[in-house]
């Protein structure tokens, strides 16, 4: 019978290579989170933004209130 150590061998080569993925496995997903959560922060200060931009332009096409206050007053 074939010795354990003969059947599961493993070259060196074929060794690094395979922690040379998984290393990089590894790292792939780490820096997949970190861009994630900066994908997060930008769309959140995106919206901030936004609304504040939409506030702004709201105020500046909103019609004054004293004409408006005027017209249900009949005409002379």
């Amino acid at each position: 019978m074939n010795d354990l150590n003969e059947v599961l061998a493993v070259d060196e080569r074929r060794r690094m290579t395979v922690k040379q993925v998984y290393r990089f496995i590894v790292f792939y997903h780490y820096k997949l989170i970190e861009v994630h959560k900066f994908q997060s922060d930008f769309s959140l200060i995106g919206r901030d933004l936004l609304a504040r931009g939409a506030s702004k332009a709201a105020e500046g096409f909103r019609s004054d209130l004293e004409p408006l206050a005027h017209v249900n007053y009949t005409a002379p």
